[in-house]
């Protein structure tokens, strides 16, 4: 009874594993203004981080984000999550003639954390997120940081710059309020986004990895000469150095925008 309990249970998660990644963009969308490049390596069998992203009419969305906690519980939230939030962003595109960028990521995310926060309050699980939306004609990187770790530009080489939080987690308290700020994101210029699981990457003896060493290795590139995939493929290969043969802390997940001269 015992060997057939794990055998249902053990394809159950197989099962969950297959829908999650039906769930995670295995082609991120292409186009002559940005080069993307995404990556999810979750820390159990499924995980709790998505990114996603959507190009329409010369701008692209990202998103990435990190459901509280992790296992099955989070990684359900996630699907409600990821699916809410690609659907408000959809629907607020639709607006956008009537009521601009601005105002258009700000009602995609209200909505998301009013929805989450009024039917799901009382599990008390929440999402941080980043949403941002490059507009290839004006070189503007409009965004939402929802008490998400703080993205990075690589201006150039060893010149970076941090984005802002513009509001709280989502799903905490309904009517929460968020800002959405804006940026130049010049033809050369990377965008670099992650997850905590990042930072909080651990070595042998249990020491984290820490933002100090995601700076040093995004200022030892050079953002005119690398595109999106070799600047996730060195990131991967440094935290890799430092976790060993360490078991992996949380799910680590990165989406990298490159904007490209058209």
């Amino acid at each position: 009874n015992n060997k057939l309990a794990h055998a249902v249970t053990d394809q159950q998660i197989l099962t969950a594993q297959n829908i999650q990644q039906g769930f995670i963009v295995e082609k991120l969308p292409s186009n002559p203004s940005v080069d993307l490049a995404g990556d999810f390596d979750p820390a159990y069998e499924i995980g709790a981080d998505w990114y996603d992203a959507l190009s329409m009419e010369g701008i692209t969305y990202v998103v990435i984000a990190d459901v509280c906690d992790k296992g099955i519980a989070s990684a359900l939230f996630m699907s409600v999550f990821r699916s809410l939030t690609r659907y408000s962003i959809l629907d607020e595109h639709n607006e956008l003639e009537d009521q601009g960028l601005a105002r258009s990521l700000k009602d995609a995310i209200s909505q998301v954390n009013d929805y989450m926060a009024t039917n799901h309050g009382t599990t008390c699980m929440f999402a941080t997120l980043f949403l941002g939306a490059y507009e290839r004609k004006e070189n503007k990187l409009s965004y939402v940081c929802a008490g998400h770790e703080i993205p990075i530009i690589i201006r150039s080489k060893g010149i970076l710059e941090d984005l802002e939080s513009t509001g709280p987690a989502i799903g905490i308290f309904a009517q929460a309020e968020y800002d959405v700020k804006s940026v130049d994101l010049q033809p050369g210029q990377i965008l670099f986004t992650y997850t905590d699981g990042l930072v909080d990457s651990r070595s042998p003896s249990n020491v984290s990895w820490g933002i100090e060493n995601v700076k040093k290795v995004l200022g030892t590139i050079d953002p005119n000469i690398t595109n999106a995939q070799e600047l996730l493929d060195t990131m991967k290969e440094k935290v890799q150095e430092h976790q060993r043969d360490a078991e992996q802390f949380d799910d680590l997940t990165m989406l990298v925008l490159k904007a490209k001269a058209v």
